[in-house]
């Protein structure tokens, strides 16, 4: 009798282990379903299915004694419900097989002692570390930048070379006045080579606010040569030049964006202006008339221009022969018509009186010199 109720009870027992182990091996056959069903190219309604049958038979695993201390079978959970939410389109339903994805991740990580359940746990790693990323960019897209910031900083610190990342933790940290940490990110994202002009641009300036004139120009100057089709980095670029007076490297860059854009007017000011400023006094006139050309109201072109005939008129001025006439009458007919566009231009005013002064025009004289003290 003892025999029989003995054997019985092995029998039962040998049953439960049985059905124990056999829900950890629909779970991993669930696995194996679901990689397959990835590799096939299936729908996510198919993926759904195996991943719902996984869970099942896990959960039930879970709630065993024995099996649910298996690390195995928190990686099995971990790996399946971090699938899921990257794929279900219910943000709810996502949020929560996230959350579920996380706490089995660290159980299964505190189980597996030996690691061999070390492949499961690294693929749900990678899976919730792309809906954090999901949730940074969501937040960042909604400006909610101190959310975005918060998690994108932690997944730029594990993905270095992700630009995308480091951009937008970059740009996150901007708004929200972190400009230290800005100038972090913004900077791993150039040493890995990225293209996008937000990055130098910024940075560019996050450098000219430490006062490092320099580095600000030099990461301008590698913005235009990353992006050399780029014609607002280009304009950065000559503009931080002309500012700290490094005139020769902004007049060899108009050059450079003068030999595929004709048609910017005031690349063609600019390059008139530097050429003046070195007395090249025959360039500067035809690239200020060109600038002119492409802006007939251009005002900026017609002083600059009427400047340099005046100022060829005071170096002639005492030659034999036509020369200083000509260049005087140049000087006033150009000066007039910066004057029809501006006649509230003080120092426009003045060298239109030191013109008529030149020329005996007393009349245009006085007139202009009331005009400029009702100003």
């Amino acid at each position: 009798m003892f025999r029989n109720i003995l054997f019985a009870c092995i029998l039962i027992y040998s049953s439960k282990v049985t059905a124990q182990n056999n829900q950890l091996q629909l779970a991993r056959n669930a696995v194996g379903k679901l990689q397959a069903s990835v590799m096939n190219k299936e729908g996510i309604s198919r993926q759904t299915i195996v991943i719902k049958d996984g869970l099942k038979a896990v959960e039930i695993a879970k709630n065993n004694k024995k099996t649910r201390k298996y690390g195995e079978t928190w990686a099995i959970r971990a790996y399946l419900n971090s699938y899921y939410a990257l794929i279900t389109e219910n943000s709810d339903e996502s949020e929560r097989y996230f959350s579920l994805a996380k706490v089995s991740l660290d159980t299964a990580r505190a189980l597996d002692k030996e690691q061999v359940n070390s492949i499961l746990i690294d693929a749900t790693f990678q899976n919730i570390n792309i809906r954090k990323k999901q949730n940074g960019n969501k937040a960042f897209y909604e400006k909610d930048f101190f959310e975005a910031f918060r998690i994108l900083r932690e997944q730029s610190d594990f993905y270095e070379t992700d630009t995308s990342l480091a951009l937008n933790t970059g740009i996150a940290a901007l708004y929200i006045q972190r400009n230290e940490d800005a100038f972090f990110y913004l900077k791993r994202a150039s040493e890995n080579d990225i293209k996008d002009p937000a990055v130098y641009q910024n940075l560019s300036r996050l450098y000219y606010a430490k006062q490092e004139t320099d580095a600000a120009i030099k990461t301008l100057e590698t913005a235009v040569e990353r992006n050399p089709g780029n014609p607002a980095l280009r304009n950065d670029y000559i503009n931080i030049l002309l500012d700290n007076q490094r005139y020769d490297k902004a007049l060899n860059a108009i050059e450079t964006t003068l030999k595929n854009s004709r048609e910017n007017h005031r690349l063609f000011y600019l390059y008139g202006f530097l050429n003046q400023n070195v007395n090249n006094i025959s360039t500067a006139e035809l690239a200020f008339k060109k600038a002119i050309d492409l802006n007939v109201n251009y005002f900026d072109a017609y002083y600059q221009l009427g400047l340099l005939y005046l100022s060829k008129a005071n170096k002639v001025i005492k030659k034999p022969g036509n020369e200083y006439a000509n260049a005087i009458v140049q000087a006033e007919d150009t000066l007039l018509r910066a004057y029809n566009i501006k006649p509230n231009d003080k120092d426009l005013i003045k060298l239109l009186i030191e013109v008529y002064k030149n020329t005996g025009k007393q009349d245009r004289v006085t007139e202009l010199q009331r005009r400029l003290e009702e100003l």
